[in-house]
């Protein structure tokens, strides 16, 4: 593990850190989540943080995430980050079964430099075949070695049950759930099916229709780190939150977007537009925002109306005061210890804009920004806690 950079991809310690129809905005989903995201000890949650992966220096990450529900499918999207600048490295759809286990592996591709994830996994995904290189469109200098660590973040966005919920009192089988459901270790993976119920956004109650449910708790990760090179290990769990209401876990907010290209609809790029994502280059239109941008963490997803609120109570619900481990310095086993801190609600704070030298909001003001350079590098965007929008402190 290259210990330098170590920092940069810093569980969260500092404040905040990707489709869809006006109809989807979380502020109408039916029913709004009520209780709070909270760290569960446990590991288990609606949601998870894998606090660090690496594929450089000969390391190679696998990593596992496992539906614990036994009855309901979760839809759930899998987002790897990078470590300078939390950027959008590369993302997709898994649907697990019940009691489904998906694992993959992140090395570095020979031919492009790049991180690469692998998996011989048969869960169905969106896209179908989720294999291949990172993408280095978003981060700084288009550099390979740019998409090499960082972290990942997993979100439930929502259940498939068995049964189809059009009505209460429906008990024909979800032909969704029929698509996504392993059998003999395999699932369907039926295109046409998938395809027509995950490929489009829609409202809430088109989208349970489809064999949607409101998100439960149920996932748990796992992950471990393999240099090639020393057969050197590292391995953890990873972080859980979770719905609770009054103590006990309950549903979140259905949070689907379609995994596709094009800006979704109702979406608008201002310094108040928080309504889906509080990125400060996505609610600024620095970076085009695309359905396969949301949801992130920032995302409503309970007991917040807003993408700011959300942002802010996640990352208090993530916050450390302290630490402690244990640590091994003993010559004869060549005894170095690293701690890594993660940080994956940076980017809902601040975030460096590689391409401007200038940023107007929609009032026409123009921002004083910290760090202005004379290179590519001009900014670094803040979120402000205003709903006029963005500051620079």
């Amino acid at each position: 593990m290259k210990k330098s950079t170590l920092a940069l991809s810093i569980a969260a310690a500092l404040g905040g850190l990707g489709m869809a129809g006006n109809a989807l905005a979380v502020t109408s989903f039916a029913p709004s989540a009520a209780g709070s995201l909270v760290l569960n000890a446990d590991g288990r949650g609606h949601q998870l943080v894998f606090p660090y992966f690496t594929a450089q220096n000969g390391n190679a990450t696998l990593m596992t995430i496992t539906n614990t529900d036994t009855v309901n499918g979760k839809l759930v999207k899998v987002r790897f980050r990078g470590a300078a600048n939390s950027d959008d490295l590369y993302d997709f759809q898994v649907a697990l079964s019940p009691g489904d286990v998906w694992t993959a592996a992140v090395t570095k591709d020979a031919t492009t430099g790049a991180a690469m994830l692998a998996t011989a996994d048969k869960s169905c995904t969106v896209p179908a075949v989720v294999n291949g290189a990172f993408n280095t469109q978003r981060v700084d200098g288009k550099s390979a070695a740019q998409t090499l660590e960082g972290y990942v973040e997993v979100i439930n966005m929502a259940d498939i049950p068995p049964l189809a919920s059009t009505t209460p009192a429906t008990t024909a089988a979800s032909s969704l759930f029929t698509a996504i459901k392993h059998v003999k270790g395999v699932a369907p993976c039926t295109a046409t099916e998938i395809a027509a119920k995950l490929g489009t956004d829609d409202t809430a109650a088109n989208l349970i229709a489809r064999g949607m449910a409101a998100p439960t708790t149920g996932l748990t990760g796992d992950w471990i780190i393999l240099n090639q090179n020393t057969t050197a290990a590292w391995s953890g769990s990873a972080t859980a939150l979770e719905v609770r209401n009054a103590g006990v876990a309950a549903a979140g907010n259905l949070v689907f977007w379609p995994q596709t290209t094009g800006t979704p609809a109702g979406f608008t790029a201002n310094f108040a537009d928080n309504v889906y994502t509080a990125d400060p280059l996505l609610v600024t239109g620095v970076v085009a925002t695309q359905n396969y941008d949301l949801p992130d963490m920032s995302t409503p997803y309970a007991g917040a109306t807003t993408a700011n609120a959300q942002a802010d109570a996640t990352t208090a619900a993530l916050a450390v005061t302290s630490i402690s481990n244990q640590y091994a310095t003993e010559s004869i086993i060549n005894g170095v210890t690293d701690i890594l801190f993660s940080q994956p609600m940076r980017r809902y704070s601040a975030a460096v804009n590689y391409t401007s030298t200038t940023l107007t909001d929609a009032n026409g003001n123009t921002l004083t920004v910290p760090f202005a350079t004379s290179g590519t590098r001009a900014q670094a965007i803040y979120r402000g806690a205003s709903d006029a929008g963005l500051t620079s402190t």
